[in-house]
């Protein structure tokens, strides 16, 4: 079973999205937690929310 590689910058930018949208990450996140991908998505979800939370554009 052939897996699709995924960059980074696609993870980061899907959870900055997706954080404007979703309050919770286990609704947002596409990928499985136990994955790398899943990992660094969680991570910059949280960024993202807490970010929103305080007025912070990017």
């Amino acid at each position: 079973m052939a897996h699709e590689i995924i960059s980074v910058e696609r993870i980061k930018r899907e959870a900055r999205q997706y954080a404007q949208t979703y309050a919770n990450v286990n609704d947002a996140c596409p990928y499985s937690f136990q994955s790398e991908a899943g990992k660094l998505f969680k991570q910059e979800f949280f960024i993202a929310r807490e970010e929103k939370q305080k007025g912070v554009t990017v």
